[in-house]
């Protein structure tokens, strides 16, 4: 178990899900200050007083990551109430399948849903580092944690776009590690979810908590000699490119 006391963290997606898991994780068991962000306001208080009811100590700021403007107030309140910003665990995506499943083929779609999905998916982790690395230099150094995805690694209908948006991501995070170094349940239909465990190598998918544990390491002094790397927390995924499989099996993929 890590120990952030006295450090103060950044997550987005913080409503649910992965983002949900680091934030109970950092702030419950590694004592972080973290500054929550989601679009979902409501379940993004709950969480909030999900750590606070617990002796955590939490903001949330409802934030569209892919606007400046909101990324910027989620900091500066996320600062001003903590004093300093340590790490940042830029969660958020457009992952939802009402939108993924506008990815079919490359001739059914128009270019307004891929600069979309950049928008949210890659942009909005650079406005959060552009904003976020100030203060974590004045700070003393910080850590920064993007969530990508095995999609980045294959092609596959429903994932085409969203891979190119996480390699775009993956991009991203490399050129921030060269540049400052240390010194800084929507989503598929169940169908397709039980058919994606054929695609595993665990006996099952782990839930967030036990990402939330990689994501506290990542951005821990323990991985202080990992820069800009890509750390798979996809129960194999990769090594067989399960989803892809999935999606063929239940006819996803004509």
């Amino acid at each position: 178990m890590q120990d952030f006391t006295g450090k103060v963290c950044i997550i987005t997606g913080a409503a649910s899900g992965i983002g949900r898991a680091c934030a109970l994780e950092l702030a419950l068991n590694c004592h972080a200050q973290v500054g929550l962000a989601d679009l979902n306001e409501e379940a993004l208080q709950n969480v909030v007083q999900e750590i606070s009811g617990q002796g955590g100590q939490a903001v949330g700021v409802p934030c569209d990551i892919s606007k400046e403007n909101d990324v910027k107030k989620l900091i500066s309140e996320t600062v001003e109430k903590f004093g300093r910003l340590d790490y940042l665990a830029s969660i958020a995506a457009a992952t939802s399948f009402s939108f993924t499943s506008r990815d079919r083929d490359f001739e059914s779609f128009d270019v307004d849903y891929m600069l979309e999905a950049f928008r949210i998916n890659t942009c909005g982790s650079y406005l959060l580092i552009k904003h976020a690395i100030p203060h974590m230099l004045q700070a003393g150094g910080g850590a920064i944690v993007c969530a990508s995805s095995v999609a980045a690694r294959f092609g596959a209908a429903g994932n085409n776009v969203y891979g190119m948006t996480k390699a775009a991501l993956e991009a991203l995070v490399r050129g921030t590690a060269g540049l400052y170094g240390r010194s800084l349940l929507e989503t598929l239909p169940a169908e397709a979810f039980e058919t994606m465990k054929l695609g595993i190598l665990n006996p099952d998918f782990t839930g967030g908590d036990k990402i939330a544990k990689v994501v506290a390491f990542l951005l821990s002094d323990d991985a202080y000699t990992i820069q800009g790397a890509t750390v798979p927390t996809d129960n194999g995924y990769h090594i067989v490119a399960g989803m892809s499989a999935a999606m063929e099996a239940n006819g996803f993929v004509k």
